[in-house]
């Protein structure tokens, strides 16, 4: 009822209006030295300002009703994307795991002159795959962040993200450093899975109230 106040002020104030008429002409009596004309206009408004305040009260309630349910489909939208952008970190930490050096070339295939061949060569990325699950990764979830921290700043779910995408660069910093310690990168490979999981637990835990 709030939202709908807050989106649709007009609706209420026509309610407003239609509520002071119906108790004006309710509770005011007609005066006896009243034309015959206005004694019927004043019968026949009674109904008619009754049956319209119902149905303007019935319309704010249907009205608030869909937007609720609009609302509430795009944050389950936004809490969804939220795994997915997990699921896509998950993959690219795997992805820079196996090939921290890129994917090599794949050499020359069946047909191709030697021009095409050193265009090809020239043209391979070997992180193509790993910057395509990165910028994925950024899209799902600023997108996901935007819509959720509009609803509520202090939403849950966008801190367990960031959890989330701290325990990646942990990750990415251990791998990386000089002299890598193997102990060190598992307890922050854990973590990073520690993480992702309790994400996916406050996501669902969101879902179920909405």
């Amino acid at each position: 009822m709030r939202d709908l106040w807050r989106h649709v002020p007009w609706l209420w104030l026509f309610v407003l209006v239609l509520l002071t008429a119906f108790l004006t002409d309710a509770l005011l009596p007609v005066a006896s030295s009243a034309s015959d004309t206005t004694k019927t206009l004043r019968s026949q408004s009674l109904p008619l300002l009754g049956s319209g305040l119902v149905g303007l009260v019935v319309f704010g309630l249907q009205a608030g009703r869909a937007r609720r349910e609009r609302r509430h489909e795009v944050l389950r939208g936004a809490y969804l994307l939220l795994i997915r952008a997990a699921a896509r970190l998950w993959d690219l930490n795997k992805e820079e795991k196996l090939w921290p050096k890129g994917h090599p070339w794949q050499g020359t295939v069946a047909n191709q002159t030697p021009g095409d061949a050193g265009e090809s060569f020239l043209r391979h990325d070997p992180f193509a795959r790993a910057k395509a699950l990165a910028q994925e990764v950024n899209a799902l979830s600023e997108e996901a962040a935007a819509i959720i921290t509009l609803e509520d700043p202090d939403d849950p779910a966008v801190q367990a993200w960031r959890d989330v995408d701290d325990a990646y660069y942990r990750c990415v910093g251990e791998r990386t450093k000089e002299r890598p310690d193997p102990g060190a990168i598992q307890r922050a490979e854990a973590d990073f899975d520690k993480a992702i999981h309790q994400l996916g637990v406050i996501c669902h835990q969101r879902l179920n109230t909405l």
